[in-house]
């Protein structure tokens, strides 16, 4: 028993690190063996206290080792970089606290020397759970995603001191604490309480500022490509009126006069250029279809595409550039990587359902999807430099109010976008 009370703060802490990290890609299949020989190391360390005469003084400097041998843990456990390392140890660090607080709490509203009981283990075990718990649904879950937003240094970094702040003030006043207000339960219960809420807004703090600072990149990414394909469409749409235009121009050359060689060579291939543009009742689309169905026939790629173009009308010409140019690029890049070429198709619908316009495309894909957040994770191999098309997507069938679906079933990747059906004429 005297053991366990000695090592009681590497147990908790031990369990809150394995609750944040356990999810974790694993850096070799001994990562085990690093972790035990590592927190035997921080059990080693934390036992230093034991020494005759030890000065609690230094506690601060053993604080700072303990964290920094865990950031170093999960750095050669598992597949993390120093920043994210650092994360998972002011994590660890700031849940661990609270644990410990709101056990003191509860403690203290029975008897506030049942603090020096075995009583005190069972129930800090109790809230190690509850505590191992909410870290593992907020933070071990979506660590495993490499997407995780933890980008942002210095708000991440000052939200780090603030919780290693609180565990330090924390530590040396509850010396003073306990015995100024012994015979007041109910308020040393509740200064407890107080320091456990301080290391759970720390902790807040923590992560709301790398996921704010996540946000505002990824919006100014998102808002850099829509600006990027409304420039693209304007290409197209001037490339386009410059053919039709041509055509037109060579037919009634050819009405007028007789064309030589060279002249009928270039009407040929612009009437094959003219015909191929499409008629759906939306110049945008129409565009978009052509450009993508050329780089589907280089591959070996068809898509079929039954659509009203007309029911996109309500949408600026841009954004049906835009998400339809994503929706098609995804499923051409799918399509690449399958071996059949007979499975090489792209189906792309749009219809009118009672009062919704259902925008779905499909295709065959090799190999399982994985799902992050509603959305097929990249397996690129920078994901966060990838997967920004599914995202735009997602963001321009918001914007107008629409729900978006993807799923995978027996082998085909389906996604639906259902729109509320608006009338309107064309938005240029």
């Amino acid at each position: 028993m005297r053991f366990l009370w000695d090592i009681e703060y590497i147990i908790t802490l031990l369990g809150c690190f394995l609750a944040v990290c356990i999810h974790l890609p694993k850096s070799s299949k001994w990562w085990w063996i690093k972790l035990v020989l590592g927190w035997g190391i921080v059990a080693g360390i934390w036992l230093l206290r034991q020494i005759p005469n030890y000065n609690e003084q230094f506690d601060v400097i053993l604080y700072l080792v303990i964290y920094a041998c865990s950031a170093s843990i999960a750095i050669l456990t598992f597949k993390l970089n120093p920043v994210r390392a650092v994360f998972v140890a002011a994590a660890m660090g700031t849940i661990q606290h609270a644990v410990y607080k709101l056990s003191l709490s509860f403690v203290c509203l029975i008897d506030p020397p049942l603090r020096r009981e075995p009583i005190f283990l069972l129930v800090e075990l109790i809230f190690l759970l509850l505590g191992c718990a909410g870290a593992y649904f907020s933070f071990g879950r979506k660590l495993k995603s490499t997407d995780f937003p933890i980008n942002n240094l210095l708000t991440f970094t000052s939200a780090g001191v603030l919780a290693l702040a609180t565990i330090v003030i924390s530590f040396y006043t509850q010396e003073v604490i306990f015995p100024a207000l012994s015979e007041h339960k109910v308020v040393l219960a509740l200064v407890n309480v107080l320091a456990a809420l301080l290391c759970i807004a720390g902790l807040g703090l923590l992560y709301e500022s790398t996921v704010a600072g996540s946000l505002k990149e990824e919006n100014y990414i998102l808002h850099m490509l829509s600006r990027k394909d409304k420039e693209r469409y304007e290409l197209a749409k001037a490339t386009a009126e410059a053919i039709s235009i041509k055509y037109h121009d060579l037919k009634h050359a050819m009405a007028e006069r007789t064309l030589d060689e060279e002249e009928k060579l270039e009407l040929q291939k612009t009437e094959t250029d003219y015909i191929s543009l499409m008629f759906s009742g939306n110049r945008a689309l129409d565009l978009i279809l052509i450009e993508k169905r050329r780089q589907g026939e280089e591959k070996g790629i068809h898509i079929q595409a039954i659509v009203d173009g007309t029911l996109m009308n309500f949408m600026k010409a841009y954004q049906i550039y835009s998400m339809f140019g994503n929706l098609l690029d995804n499923a051409i890049e799918a399509c690449e990587k399958l071996e059949n070429p007979e499975d090489k198709i792209v189906h792309l619908m749009i219809s009118k359902i009672r009062n919704t316009v259902v925008v779905e495309t499909s295709n065959k894909v090799s190999g399982e999807i994985e799902f992050v957040n509603g959305l097929p994770k990249t397996t690129k191999t920078h994901s966060q430099n990838h997967g920004f098309g599914m995202k735009s997507i997602r963001s321009v069938c918001t914007k107008y109010g629409g729900i978006m679906q993807t799923k995978a079933e027996d082998g085909v990747f389906i996604v639906k976008l259902v729109f509320p059906y608006i009338e309107s004429e064309p938005n240029e």
